[in-house]
């Protein structure tokens, strides 16, 4: 699960507890203009996520990570797909953010304010 806080300069994605483990990575800061989109569409995603690099996937259980697919990274961390938001990313590492959320509308609300 990921914890979105607002700084300064943009906005700090903190995956906690063990998901540091599985996704290899505890911290992502995305810089307020470098956000382009935020939603929820599950429907929008790959089956395949692509490559682990690195990364975990349990089937049914979690994906986590780095992953790269024709030429685009994208970080996943979710084992809820229910609690999911898709953040989409105008440039940097990674091109879009997969992350499971406590509370979906809370986080979307913070992250369209910008």
């Amino acid at each position: 699960m990921v914890k979105i806080e607002k700084d300064k300069n943009g906005y700090v994605f903190r995956v906690l507890g063990l998901h540091k483990f599985w996704a290899m990575k505890d911290t992502i800061v995305v810089p307020f203009e470098n956000i382009k989109m935020v939603h929820t569409n599950v429907n929008d995603l790959p089956a395949w996520k692509g490559w682990r690099l690195p990364g975990t996937h349990l089937p049914f259980v979690i994906t986590a990570g780095s992953y790269y697919r024709n030429g685009i990274w994208t970080f996943w961390d979710v084992s809820n797909r229910q609690n999911v938001i898709i953040v989409e990313l105008k440039e940097g590492k990674y091109a879009r953010l997969v992350v499971e959320v406590e509370d979906v509308q809370e986080a979307l609300q913070l992250l369209r304010k910008s």
